[in-house]
């Protein structure tokens, strides 16, 4: 059950057919069936007995209605083995879709949402299409509730497959080891991430990047020292965090609206769809929320882009991010060829209703090259604006990057204070000469013969020196700026 809210709302799904799964049987190839989930309602197809690169024909049972209570729904798509083995999982937020189009898409599947993986798990080929009964109803619906939603399921094996649908292999309050190590790894991207995002900030307000959020910013420093009211700061604080919520809004949905078809609904048709509450009439051409903005609406659309108008377009499409906080250069998405699992042990994939070479797949290669070639272009243009850093690796099939030691650590704090001083604090003895070869021998050759600054020969202390050396340092220079100032200070 869905609570007590209405029916607002349909969800067409088709299920046309499976590529590239991986052999779940021992003996035999994958005995295909696709779970759907939505809301309260699921639905699974018929199965396609012994294929990896199964298709549904027009008559087979793969298609269901949805009825759709809320515009934030999702649907859940889980492809299995005949026996419970699951492939993987896909979801499509309901969100991001136009009730004036008919989607037809092949997605990588996933094999679970809490852990960052690359395998070749197959993909799916799905054909949608939304119809909302009220568009004011559905407008409406962003409003939270708290009604829990629950779906039936007819015996344990459909409790199950429903299940992993919906959250994938790895379940809500499980605990694992990869669990583990992707949570930290995690944690140390959202660190990078949000160091360099600070960074960036201060940096784009103290230069005037941009000159709206500047002005605002100065504006309201100036406004709260005149005034000698710090309560001004928090809502300044909240104008500004407005000011982001909108720019970002300007370059991530509004410079894709018309150009890309997979792009959700803007703000002004949201907004003009609480004033029309055009009811459906049966057509498709009287369908609500249309795509093209509205004359109404223009002024908004015109305050909303003023935001970002001197800024300049780096021509890339944030929407094209594996994860939050991903960097585009190193998670590009899965291709079509990326995702299909190795050949069987025939030496092919196998097809029940014809060659793996077909139409569609071709189609597909081609599609294949125009994202690659999409992605090229999108590399070089991070690469000229200056592309976030990657952070730890995130793929759990892959090695951890390798981390720096304690010394290697302490040593580049201790040159971050030099270059915070301005190395006014620096008393070097000698400049290293630049040399091709490692210089390391040259530098214990200065050090330990010529100068006698490593005169310890004990191995314990020479590693007590590693680590400690390069703290004690650090400590030296605080204590030099002390002396500075005191000196400064007592003329």
């Amino acid at each position: 059950k869905d609570g007590k809210n209405p029916v607002i709302g349909s969800l067409k799904v088709e299920v046309l057919s499976c590529h590239g799964l991986p052999k779940l049987d021992l003996l035999s190839d994958t005995d295909a069936v696709v779970y759907l989930v939505c809301g309260a309602c699921a639905f699974t197809t018929d199965v396609i007995m012994d294929c990896n690169s199964p298709r549904w024909p027009c008559k087979a049972r793969r298609a269901a209605i949805f009825p759709l209570r809320n515009a934030y729904a999702r649907l859940f798509a889980g492809v299995f083995d005949n026996d419970g083995d699951f492939s993987g999982r896909v979801m499509i937020d309901v969100a991001s879709l136009r009730p004036d189009r008919v989607y037809d898409v092949v997605l990588p599947l996933r094999e679970t949402a809490q852990v960052y993986f690359r395998r070749r798990r197959g993909a799916i080929r799905l054909r949608y299409h939304i119809t909302w009964d009220n568009e004011r109803a559905a407008v409406l619906s962003y409003l939270p509730t708290l009604d829990p939603v629950t779906v039936a399921c007819g015996d344990r094996h459909a409790f199950r497959c429903v299940a992993t649908t919906v959250h994938g292999a790895d379940m809500p309050g499980k605990f694992s080891k990869t669990i583990a190590d992707s949570t930290l790894r995690e944690l140390k991207l959202v660190k990078v991430q949000l160091e360099a995002l600070a960074k960036k900030t201060v940096k784009d307000i103290r230069t005037w990047e941009n000159p709206v959020v500047s002005a605002f910013i100065f504006f309201g420093w100036m406004h709260s020292v005149q005034a000698n009211s710090p309560a001004l700061v928090y809502p300044y604080f909240f104008g500004y965090i407005v000011l982001c919520l909108l720019k970002n809004y300007s370059k991530s949905v509004r410079r894709w609206s018309l150009q890309s078809e997979f792009s959700p609904l803007t703000l002004e048709e949201l907004f003009m769809s609480l004033f029309r509450n055009s009811k459906k009439h049966g057509s498709q051409a009287d369908a609500p929320i249309p795509s093209q903005t509205t004359a109404a609406s223009s002024l908004l659309a015109y305050l909303i882009d003023f935001l970002t108008c001197y800024e300049a377009d780096n021509g890339i499409n944030l929407d094209h991010e594996e994860f939050p906080f991903s960097e585009g250069n190193k998670y590009t998405k899965l291709r079509y060829e990326d995702c299909r699992a190795k050949a069987t042990s025939n030496g092919k994939t196998a097809d029940t209703f014809g060659d793996s070479d077909d139409e569609d797949d071709v189609f597909l290669m081609q599609r294949d090259e125009n994202s690659s070639r999409a992605e090229q272009n999108d590399a070089a243009c991070l690469k000229q604006a200056g592309s976030i850093p990657a952070g730890p690796e995130q793929n759990l099939d892959l090695p951890k990057t390798k981390e720096k030691n304690f010394d290697q650590k302490a040593i580049e704090k201790k040159e971050l204070f030099h270059k915070i001083t301005m190395r006014l604090f620096d008393d070097r003895v000698y400049i290293p000469v630049e040399i091709e070869d490692d210089s390391k021998p040259y530098t214990d050759l200065m050090e330990s013969h010529l100068l006698g600054m490593r005169a310890s020969v004990n191995p314990l202390m020479l590693k007590v020196e590693q680590y400690i050396g390069p703290v004690n340092e650090i400590l030296n220079i605080g204590l030099r700026v002390i002396r500075s100032i005191f000196n400064l200070f007592m003329w």
